[in-house]
């Protein structure tokens, strides 16, 4: 049985996501997997939001991989988990994909090299250095009007023409955050 650490935003949501939490827990345990989910976890010592990575992260290293909810790359917590479990090469996943798929699920790359030669894959699609270049300086036409700020990975999808989960996955590919807002 695959042992798995669930992660995901918590911070800022209504009941700190636990309703989503279980129920990927469940349906991820109804396809065999062994979940560790921080929803269960019984809060730190010093009640803190660091605290509570430490306790995540701590619950992390103890699996075999990482299942990401929806809107994990929004999430600090999550977001410094995912860096961790590829540098340690701990497999990550999207839940919702494991669900789906199993086995079969494709993971969360995090490449290392520019993508000056070759591709990048980005949640699940490959593209080429030429294609991405392309589709900024194709977008870079109509920027945000009447906009004072917008997130990292925001503008990255204006100007790519990419979904916010990819356009998150390519901040995180040429570490940047996301969520910096930028000015």
């Amino acid at each position: 049985m695959i042992k798995l650490f669930l992660a995901g935003p918590m911070s800022g949501i209504a009941n700190y996501n636990y309703p989503a939490f279980h129920s990927y827990a469940q349906k991820l345990r109804n396809k065999g997997y062994h979940v560790e989910n921080p929803a269960d976890s019984p809060p730190p010592k010093c009640v803190t939001w660091l605290g509570y990575q430490r306790n995540a992260i701590r619950q992390m290293l103890t699996c075999q991989t990482v299942a990401f909810l929806p809107n994990w790359q929004r999430s600090k917590g999550a977001s410094e988990q995912y860096v961790l479990a590829s540098k340690l090469e701990i497999p990550c996943f999207y839940a919702a994909d494991l669900i789906e798929h199993g086995s079969a699920a494709l993971q969360i790359k995090r490449q290392t090299r520019c993508a000056t030669a070759g591709g990048i894959t980005l949640n699940g699609k490959e593209f080429s250095a030429a294609d991405l270049l392309n589709r900024i300086m194709m977008n870079m036409k109509h920027p945000p009007k009447g906009r004072a700020s917008i997130t990292r990975w925001a503008m990255v999808s204006h100007l790519t023409g990419l979904g916010s989960n990819t356009a998150s996955e390519l901040c995180l590919h040429f570490g940047k955050n996301p969520d910096d807002v930028l000015r």
